[in-house]
């Protein structure tokens, strides 16, 4: 009776939760949501080449739709053309965002670093994804290597500075590249790009365009305030580690739980992030979760606040081999803080997992 009771309050609060927490996706450069771009290499890179390398992309703040603080919880990429495309990863990724350092995107210095503001930040340091896809004969292609952010990034694009995405590729690398020729576009006013083609820790590029770069999604909310967030990876292709953690748990929250879904909700139509349980689909890993009772520690129904090395003040790591049984499965994943009185702090933006 009690787990019906929890199910029950659970999916009411959707609607109140997702109201007070709406999630925007939006592309930049604007304009090309539903039109492929037309740049090529070495544009194309970081993912489509064995060869490790940097790119520094400043987008000009014109190009965002809204004018106001935001804070970015997720990028993602889409290939050049719609193509058959087979799993690969990348480690060792490092993402920075930042602002500029001067009022336009057009006068980058050939040096990375003096085009980072004081207010730059690492917001993600892991492996990146190549999933595996079947051409399915669309145009353009989907976003599907998706990146949450480990750390969100609060942009002002009213204060007159662009934004800038600063990837590298530390390695190793897949020998043959990943097969991932991004989406870009050439020529366009509203962007331009840095790359050093073999070296990330050049200090300098060897590569400039002015009016070219990739087609990115940017996922975010409205305000500058450090988000609740979930932080889930693994290398995939059946290794079955686990990396699980959660960042700027809200202060009111006295437990919450990890809402972990083995059904994604592309199987019925639905973007990552929209399913009808706080953005997830209710199956009966989600029903195994919520009855859960609370316990310190506990990765599916975890008290707060706690302490390291307790969960999630500290994450929580599995060696590969610990989750074989799962090879090949997607999962999606979202977190869900409740207080004292049984209110909702927050929620998390939904990150996925493919086994």
């Amino acid at each position: 009776m009690k787990f019906i009771y929890t199910s029950v309050v659970l999916a009411l609060l959707v609607t109140t939760s997702l109201s007070a927490q709406t999630f925007y996706n939006h592309t930049i450069p604007s304009g090309w949501e539903n039109t492929d771009g037309n740049y090529s290499l070495p544009g194309s890179t970081p993912f489509n080449t064995p060869n490790q390398s940097r790119w520094q992309w400043t987008y000009g703040r014109e190009t965002l739709t809204h004018q106001f603080p935001i804070l970015i919880t997720e990028i993602a990429f889409r290939r050049s053309s719609d193509a058959t495309t087979a799993a690969a990863t990348y480690q060792g990724v490092q993402i920075i965002l930042a602002s500029s350092t001067n009022a336009s995107h057009t006068s980058v210095s050939p040096t990375f670093a003096n085009n980072l503001g004081a207010d730059m930040v690492t917001v993600f340091n892991g492996d990146v994804q190549i999933p595996a896809y079947t051409a399915a004969g669309v145009s353009p292609a989907p976003f599907n290597v998706r990146v949450p952010l480990q750390v969100p990034f609060a942009f002002d694009p009213s204060a007159g500075l662009d934004l800038v995405i600063d990837v590298s590729t530390l390695g190793p690398t897949p020998a043959a590249g990943g097969g991932f020729p991004l989406d870009g576009v050439f020529p366009n006013g509203f962007l331009s790009q840095n790359g050093h083609i073999t070296d990330p820790t050049s200090p300098s590029r060897n590569w400039f365009n002015e009016n070219a770069g990739p087609i990115i999604e940017l996922t975010y909310v409205f305000g500058s305030a450090a988000h609740f967030n979930v932080i889930a990876t693994t290398t995939g292709g059946g290794t079955g580690d686990l990396f699980f953690q959660f960042a700027n748990v809200p202060a009111t929250t006295t437990r919450a739980y990890s809402l972990i879904c083995g059904t994604p909700v592309s199987l019925f139509g639905l973007e990552l992030g929209t399913g009808p349980v706080f953005g997830v689909w209710f199956d009966p890993l989600v029903a195994f979760v919520i009855s859960q009772p609370a316990a310190a520690g506990n990765p599916f129904h975890w008290t707060w606040p706690v302490s390291s090395p307790t969960f999630p003040a500290a994450p929580l790591i599995l060696p590969p081999g610990s989750l074989v049984g799962v090879a090949g499965q997607t999962w999606e994943v979202a977190g869900v803080g409740v207080d004292a009185s049984g209110e909702v702090t927050g929620v998390t933006p939904v990150t996925q997992l493919v086994w």
